[in-house]
């Protein structure tokens, strides 16, 4: 019978030893009671101490020591020399952190990123329009000046030549406005952009301690209500375009997918909960109470549900009104019941 490890205790400690010391991951079983999987994910989390030891300073090594195997899911940052998104995740886990909080987090680190990345590409596209608009009047006002002084050289009729110079001032004049108008829209833009990059940054896009474990007790209520009603349901699900739903679950008929929110900003600062519309025929909100109205607002446009927390479980309050094909529903199911399956397995 193989053995529980956590990364953390005693026979972990003594199959890390060993790893240090040269023994292949292939050979662990061989001495010990555990399985090749159980010693790859220990060698794995063998590598990132080694390179959290050698990039990052003692506090946050400790963290992640700390954590033990529940840390893995951190190995992508680890893959990539991410250190700073390292450092911020780590800045507010605990050891009662649970390794799909982690994963929750890392979605919260991603969204921030995206947030940025968008707010910049938006930001840089309105100044250099506002540019190239500010170079073409740049170029008018030359052309008019020397039309200007070309009048000013020509003799002509004095009636037409003050025509002339009237209209070439109060173009001018129009082109000197307008100009100055764009250098202040374009000041505003470069202002508004370290306001709201630094307002990004400082959003708490990661949730505290408590809206986490608001989150699991929404999510375990769903779950329950949902297989009540004849339904498969799963946490964490992983959809084909790569965005984690928090509960997928399906019946012959249909595909719901349920997504959790526990506190406004999350709400708020959700960019891409529209990505699983494609990949299931009813989409639901579920939150507090509390958060019924701004729900409201945001699923209006797309016509998608919302349910709301009660004692024993949760309400329907708005159904989804979509009509959507999902592709690959087969699939999906299946996909599902394999992570269903491995949880129960393996436990994680």
């Amino acid at each position: 019978m193989k053995a529980t490890i956590t990364g953390l205790d005693a026979l972990s400690k003594r199959i890390l030893l060993d790893l240090d010391r040269g023994l292949k991951v292939s050979e662990v079983p061989e001495h010990y009671p555990v399985s090749l999987d159980q010693a790859k994910r220990l060698s794995r989390f063998r590598n990132m101490l080694n390179m959290a030891e050698e990039n990052l300073d003692e506090k946050v090594f400790k963290k992640l020591e700390s954590l033990g195997l529940k840390s893995l899911p951190l190995s992508s940052l680890f893959r990539k020399s991410d250190w700073e998104g390292i450092v911020d995740i780590l800045a507010v886990v605990t050891d009662e952190t649970k390794r799909e909080e982690l994963e929750f987090l890392l979605d919260g680190l991603e969204e921030r990123r995206k947030r940025l990345r968008e707010f910049k590409e938006e930001a840089d596209l309105d100044l250099k329009r506002l540019e190239f608009k500010d170079r073409s009047l740049q170029t008018r006002e030359r052309e008019l000046l020397r039309l200007q002084e070309e009048i000013n050289r020509r003799s002509v009729a004095l009636i037409d030549k003050k025509f002339t110079v009237h209209k070439v001032k109060e173009e001018l004049k129009e082109i000197k406005d307008e100009r100055t108008d764009i250098q202040r829209k374009m000041e505003n833009i470069k202002k508004r952009m370290v306001h709201s990059y630094k307002e990004i940054v400082e959003s708490p896009v990661f949730l505290s301690e408590f809206d986490l474990k608001r989150q699991k007790e929404l999510q375990d209520k769903a779950l329950k209500w949902l297989f009540q009603r004849g339904f498969v349901a799963v946490a964490d699900f992983t959809l084909p375009n790569g965005k984690r739903a928090d509960i997928f679950a399906y019946n012959e008929a249909q595909i719901v997918i349920l997504e959790v929110k526990v506190s406004h900003s999350d709400l708020m600062t959700d960019l891409k909960w529209t990505e699983y519309l494609p990949y299931c025929d009813d989409f639901y909100f579920f939150t507090p109470a509390e958060l019924v109205d701004p729900v409201s607002l945001k699923v209006k446009e797309a016509n998608c549900g919302q349910c709301v927390e009660t004692e024993d479980g949760l309400k329907i309050i708005k159904v989804d009104e979509r009509v959507n094909e999902v592709s690959g529903a087969d699939e999906l199911k299946f996909e599902a019941g394999q992570l269903l399956s491995r949880k129960f397995i393996y436990g994680y």
